[in-house]
C-alpha cells in the first residue's frame, strides 16, 4: 500500500469523520466541519493560500470537500439538508485504519473511473461551488496596530466598543465564516496610481482567517487566524464600519472578497 502521506487529501478521511462525529447526529456546514479540522490538525501552510488551478478554493477546502465526495460514495458520510454534512449508522461506527483508508479510496476510485480524472486534486471537487456558497460568510473587522498583535497571539477578534448593533453583528458570525483584519483609512500621497491628486479611500489587510468559536457574548470570537502575509492595501470599496459583512451580491465586495480571501491580484478601480 502507497505511503498514505503521498495521497494528499487521503489524510481528511478520518479527520473528516471525527469533525462530523463531534456534533452527532446535529449535521455540520462544510465551513464548520473544515474549521473543526483546522482546530486539531495543522494544516500546511501553503495549502491554505495556495489555490487549486482553475479555482477559487484553496487546497485545503478543496482536500476536504473530495474527502466528503468518497466518504459519500462509501455511504459513510450524508447531507441530511443542503449545505450540509451529516453520518449515516454506519460512518458513525468507523474506525480507519490507514489499510482501510487505502482500501475505500481505492474501491470509490474504480468505481467512478469512467467519471473520474487521472489527477483528483488538481481539480474542484464535485458539488464544492453549491456546498460552499450556502455555508460560510466573509468578515471585516477594525483591528488597531496593538489589538492585532493581541488578537494573533490570543487567536481572537475582539469588539473594542459596546455599540449594540455591532454587537448583535458579532452574535451573527458563524463558526466556519472566513474573517479578515482590517484598517480603514485615506491616503493622497504614495499611490500606485494616478488619480490627479485626490485623495482615496484605502483598507489594509492585515490578516485573514477561520472563525472557531462564537461564545455569543457579542463582544468576541475566537479565530484560527492563517499566516500572517505582507498586508495588502484595498483601494475605494472599503468598510468604515468596525465589524461588517461583505454582500458578496455586489460585485466590488465579490472582487474584494477574492483580492482578499483567494490572492487575487485585482488592479484597483480608477476613480470616476
Amino acid at each position: 500500500m502507497p505511503d498514505l502521506q503521498g495521497s494528499r487529501f487521503l489524510k481528511y478521511f478520518p479527520l473528516l469523520l471525527d469533525a462530523l462525529k463531534s456534533t452527532h447526529p446535529v449535521p455540520m456546514r462544510p465551513a464548520e466541519a473544515r474549521a473543526w479540522i483546522r482546530s486539531q490538525f495543522d494544516v500546511p501552510a501553503d495549502d491554505l493560500t495556495r489555490l487549486i488551478v482553475n479555482g477559487k478554493q484553496s487546497i485545503f477546502e478543496n482536500d476536504v470537500h473530495w474527502a466528503r465526495f468518497y466518504l459519500a460514495k462509501a455511504k459513510l458520510i450524508g447531507s441530511p439538508k443542503r449545505g450540509q454534512w451529516g453520518l449515516t449508522a454506519e460512518g458513525l461506527s468507523t474506525q480507519f485504519t490507514p489499510e482501510d483508508i487505502w482500501s475505500l479510496y481505492v474501491r470509490v476510485r474504480d468505481a467512478n473511473r469512467p467519471c473520474m480524472a487521472a489527477d483528483e486534486e488538481q481539480l474542484p471537487a464535485p458539488d464544492i461551488t453549491d456546498d460552499s456558497e450556502v455555508s460560510e460568510s466573509y468578515w471585516f473587522a477594525g483591528a488597531t496596530p496593538d489589538q492585532m498583535d493581541r488578537f494573533l497571539a490570543e487567536g481572537i477578534w475582539e469588539l473594542n466598543n459596546a455599540d449594540a448593533s455591532d454587537s448583535e453583528v458579532v452574535r451573527s458570525i458563524k463558526v466556519g465564516d472566513r474573517i479578515a483584519a482590517k484598517a480603514s483609512f485615506v491616503q493622497k500621497r504614495g499611490l500606485p496610481f494616478d488619480v490627479g491628486g485626490k485623495s482615496v479611500s484605502v483598507m489594509r489587510i492585515k490578516a485573514t482567517g477561520t472563525v472557531l468559536e462564537n461564545p455569543n457574548d457579542g463582544k468576541s470570537i475566537r479565530v484560527f487566524w492563517d499566516p500572517l502575509l505582507p498586508p495588502r492595501d484595498w483601494y475605494f470599496y472599503t468598510y468604515l464600519r468596525t465589524i461588517v459583512e461583505a454582500n458578496t451580491e455586489s460585485d466590488g465586495a465579490r472582487r474584494l472578497v477574492d483580492f482578499t480571501f483567494r490572492g487575487s491580484l485585482c488592479s484597483p478601480p480608477r476613480a470616476a
